[in-house]
């Protein structure tokens, strides 16, 4: 009766955590297959990295370890989570069904997974959580200020950095915590914004929170 579990880190395997986000898809009715098939021959994925060469439980965080996460971050009634490059955003679900005093908002540069993200959270009326399409990247595109940001590794390199420099500008108005999950975003942290380091990062297996001070 609760597909989102909190689990303890030593309970459970990377690959059971997997499989067990594969059941809650199906579950929850998405169709990765043919979608994937088409993003991946799709114009958007010769212009940005979209990772669907991948198994989609390649390039998403399971489920429980987002329940987890949550736990780590401590944030308070009304604070705001973002997402970049959320994919077929599997934290909406999360953050729905287990934190209605939060607000969600999703962020992905793939229309397709937009509508089929939409479609499955249609059957839930969570009012609390909005998924978008966007391009990171776009000029014109403003990033929200939220108390948290979610980034793992979405697009290229260049991407990355512009949103770390967007965050800096933001950190500089009010504290926030940035989730770090793969290498890129750890990296460019770690040696090109200094200013998330000066307070110690939480380190876990497979993210770190930083928090600007």
């Amino acid at each position: 009766m609760n597909p989102y579990p909190v689990f303890e880190v030593d309970q459970v395997t990377y690959q059971a955590a997997q499989n067990h986000s594969k059941q809650v898809d199906e579950w929850l009715g998405f169709n990765y297959i043919d979608l994937e098939k088409q993003l991946r021959l799709s114009e958007i994925s010769k212009i940005h990295q979209t990772w669907s060469e991948l198994s989609p439980q390649s390039f998403q965080t399971p489920y429980c370890e987002l329940r987890s996460l949550l736990v780590e971050l401590g944030l308070k009634k009304n604070d705001h989570i973002i997402d970049l490059g959320s994919a077929y955003s599997r934290l909406a679900f999360v953050i729905g069904r287990h934190h209605p005093e939060l607000k969600f908002t999703g962020f992905e540069v793939s229309n397709m997974r937009v509508i089929e993200t939409l479609k499955r959270l249609k059957n839930w009326q969570y009012k609390n959580v909005q998924v978008f399409h966007q391009d990171l990247l776009d000029e014109d595109f403003q990033l929200p200020e939220a108390q948290a940001y979610f980034i793992y590794d979405f697009g290229h390199n260049q991407g990355i950095q512009k949103i770390l420099q967007n965050l800096k500008h933001i950190a500089k108005k009010q504290p926030l915590q940035v989730i770090a999950r793969g290498r890129a975003s750890r990296h460019f942290i770690f040696n090109e914004n200094p200013w998330l380091t000066i307070h110690p990062p939480s380190n876990f297996e497979h993210y770190t929170i930083f928090k600007s001070t």
